[in-house]
């Protein structure tokens, strides 16, 4: 099976064909309106919102929803953009490039709860002689996710090894759907990418994990259940409905953990076991809180990569596009054993700790 069955068949699995026309502005929604739910079922960081609506859990918050299938998150990114959708899943980089309008158009937004921890890798051909960061020089990185943690990680991977981007070791985005044909082919080396990507080819033995990125900086934010802040701000109860179900999604996978639940194993299909095995190799997780420390983290490195402009308000952002308090009262409502009474903690970069 190809990269691109795989995923033609992930969207197969969700019962429909297509992601739709992009609008060129953003809709407002009215509280008779369907929410419009953007997910890829091969990403694990939609798998809360996919249990949720399996299990029930949508429903029992009375909430009439569709979800709208993507194969990729620079697609979902520009429905999001357009209007087209009112949730969707995105890289935090993503995330936070869209809600200032760096790098494309921009699309204000909120955020409740980080939907993937950790999740990626550096994978290259079986047969590859690469097995040690230092073999990378003079070698070329394909990153699928130009705007994804990632190929963010693996930067700050390469510089700890002793590498620098650019002079050493070429970072090249690659087409998502064409990612898997370019390592076979031997048109880039090696590839930096989420568990969901490569998984399949790992358990027909064509790849191989060369190195976990979960290292570089363990617990990261990889993926955010992004919220239209226009949706936010009309109907607050309904984000406060649709937090319920998507933590009682991800309450459940960590406590199946490392099984899925049932109803996301049956949507899965024959990928599920190969999926579960990369999910543990690349320690993904699905630790919800959104921690105001690991944004501001990530905006500052996005800020001094040239990736989003000095120019902006940190602060500001921080204040507006994330909503720990309401994670972290929706995570008693639901049960969590274990619930996060500050918004900051001590991240750990590259060896280096900042402390908040």
């Amino acid at each position: 099976m190809t990269a691109n069955m795989t995923r033609r068949s992930a969207l197969g699995l969700l019962g429909l064909s297509g992601a739709g026309m992009l609008l060129r502005f953003p809709v407002p929604v009215f509280a008779s309106d369907p929410l419009r739910l953007g997910v890829d079922a091969a990403s694990l960081g939609s798998w809360p919102l996919l249990v949720a609506a399996d299990r029930g859990y949508l429903k029992d918050e009375g909430l009439a929803f569709r979800l709208v299938p993507f194969a990729d998150e620079v697609a979902m990114a520009g429905a999001l953009a357009a209007g087209e959708l009112d949730v969707g899943i995105l890289p935090t980089p993503r995330f936070l490039a869209l809600h200032v309008g760096a790098q494309g158009p921009r699309r204000p937004l909120v955020t409740f709860q980080v939907s993937l921890t950790d999740g990626s890798a550096l994978v290259v051909p079986a047969a590859s002689e690469l097995r040690y960061s230092r073999q990378l020089r003079g070698k070329t990185i394909g990153t699928p996710q130009p705007l994804g943690m990632a190929r963010f990680l693996t930067g700050v991977y390469l510089v700890l090894s002793g590498l620098t981007p650019g002079p050493h070791v070429r970072l090249q985005d690659v087409d998502p759907q064409d990612a898997l044909a370019a390592l076979r082919a031997g048109r880039i080396d090696a590839l930096a990418a989420e568990a969901g990507l490569f998984a399949e080819a790992v358990e027909r033995g064509e790849v191989r994990v060369m190195d976990s990125l979960h290292k570089v900086w363990t617990g990261h934010p990889a993926e955010l259940i992004a919220v239209g802040r226009d949706l936010w701000e009309a109907r607050p109860d309904t984000v406060a409905a649709l937090a319920r179900a998507s933590l009682r999604g991800a309450r459940d996978l960590i406590a199946f953990s490392p099984r899925l639940p049932d109803s996301l194993t049956a949507r899965l299909g024959t990928s599920a076991p190969a999926l579960v095995k990369a999910a543990e190799v690349t320690r993904a997780g699905f630790d919800p809180f959104p921690y105001r420390s690991a944004m501001d983290l990530a905006l500052r490195e996005l800020v001094t990569r040239g990736v989003i402009p000095p120019a902006v308000d940190q602060d500001a952002v921080l204040a507006e596009a994330f909503l720990p308090d309401l994670c972290r009262r929706t995570m008693h409502e639901v049960g969590y054993p274990e619930v996060p009474d500050g918004n900051d903690r001590d991240e750990r970069l590259v060896g280096c700790c900042y402390v908040y």
